[in-house]
């Protein structure tokens, strides 16, 4: 993704994407603790293996972008919306694909909720977020 220099600056313009090795890391952890949460519920006993876990970079996931593999067309709308999250929040979407389109559309009315807002009670035009063309459905 580029960065139009005249627009005002995005947290995460220069965010990386995630090094492919840590997100496999982090798409095992939360399968293993998704298992190790239905063991859990299940009655099941729990054991000190139920707990390992990849190692991970902490310091990398909070600064750079994973984009999910299932993103598809939504990808470019997806991380547009990572980009403007500020530096250590974590810029990972954490739900599934069937969620997507949702979360993307959520962006967008937001978007022109706030536009619409903005001139009226005098909030900040720079706070709005970045521009993402609209998304049709397919390529």
């Amino acid at each position: 993704m580029t960065v139009d220099p005249t627009q005002r600056p995005v947290p995460g313009a220069n965010a990386p994407l995630l090094d492919p090795e840590m997100a496999q890391a982090w798409r095992e952890t939360g399968a293993q603790l998704r298992r190790t949460l239905i063991k859990a519920r299940s009655g099941l006993p729990l054991t000190p293996e139920d707990f390992e876990l990849p190692p991970l970079d902490q310091d990398q996931l909070r600064h750079a972008i994973l984009i999910p593999e299932d993103a598809g067309e939504l990808a470019p709308a997806l991380e547009a919306m990572l980009r403007r999250v500020p530096d250590n929040w974590g810029r990972i979407v954490g739900c599934d694909r069937g969620w997507y389109p949702l979360v993307v559309q959520l962006d967008r009315d937001l978007a022109q909720l706030w536009k619409t807002l903005c001139p009226r009670c005098g909030l900040a035009e720079d706070l709005l977020p970045v521009e993402v063309s609209p998304w049709e459905g397919g390529r």
